[in-house]
């Protein structure tokens, strides 16, 4: 065996609670080196021989881990990962074997389905909707409060509270909060999927090749 094929061989598996805790500890700091660890992984992917009519999973990594790092970038980045492993597990099942059949709790045989993760466009598009819920809880809150404001105008204190300033904050801030949160949740589930499916593909790519 040639030490190219041993090279190619070696995919490194992601350890998703490794991950999540040196995103909590770091904040964000931690995410471009996360993204960083997934092209990587994707292009050792790439390394081992791909079936034609299967979109390869080659990526330039500087200039996703760039995209990663703006703000306006970021999307992009984020869809190229989640599409290109996407794409690569669906036009990859006819090339690989059945999984085995799991036995259900009545004694009988099931299918298992290949673990995948979401289509970049569902990604981005959740993403998205957060923002927009976002926005439109912000601008309903103001609406409504500056409203109520006129209406009770010289009843309330002429203070930080009574003139608006914090009751518009105070919401807006609240609903930002519970957002930002659901936001974040949603994305660390998606983002175990991902890992999930990267390293359940990864071991079948590398058994399929040292046959």
């Amino acid at each position: 065996m040639s030490d190219n094929k041993s090279a190619i061989q070696i995919i490194k598996p992601l350890n998703f609670r490794v991950q999540l805790i040196l995103t909590l500890v770091s904040g964000t700091l931690w995410g471009p080196i996360f993204n960083l660890f997934c092209f990587l992984g994707l292009n050792q992917i790439a390394a081992y021989p791909t079936p034609e009519g299967v979109p390869p999973t080659k990526n330039n990594v500087l200039v996703n881990i760039l995209l990663i790092l703006s703000i306006f970038g970021a999307p992009v980045a984020w869809y190229r990962r989640y599409q290109s492993l996407h794409d690569y597990i669906d036009f990859m099942e006819v090339h690989l074997p059945s999984l085995p059949k799991k036995i259900n709790e009545e004694g009988e045989e099931e299918e298992v389905k290949r673990l995948t993760c979401l289509t970049g466009k569902r990604f981005i598009g959740f993403a998205i909707t957060t923002v927009l819920i976002l926005l439109l809880l912000v601008v309903s809150f103001t609406i409504v409060i500056y409203h109520l404001i006129q209406f009770n105008k010289g009843l309330l204190p002429d203070t930080y509270w009574g003139n608006g300033a914090f009751m518009i904050l105070l919401p807006i801030g609240i609903a930002a909060f519970f957002i930002g949160l659901g936001f974040s949740v949603r994305t660390a589930i998606e983002e175990k999927k991902w890992i999930k499916a990267f390293n359940s593909i990864s071991i079948e790519i590398m058994a399929k090749n040292e046959k």
